[in-house]
């Protein structure tokens, strides 16, 4: 049996679910920046770390390819 801690996601990966389903990257970055950021690679970074947090490590990203979306 899989302990209920194991199949919630981590609070993390949670907002950033619900942030990219809303489409408001802005206000998931660190508050310490006071909104201070840039949308667009607020983004960029919560899609990549989603795509990095795959549940099947097979579908993840190589970090050729994560690397790859820095310089995109």
């Amino acid at each position: 049996m899989v302990p209920a801690a194991a199949a919630a996601p981590p609070p993390a990966k949670l907002m950033a679910l619900e942030g990219l389903e809303a489409g408001q990257y802005a206000e998931l970055g660190d508050p310490r920046l006071e909104g201070k950021v840039v949308a667009d690679e607020v983004e960029r970074v919560i899609k990549v770390g989603l795509c990095c947090l795959h549940e099947d490590p097979q579908l993840r990203p190589s970090m050729a390819m994560v690397a790859g979306c820095w310089h995109a």
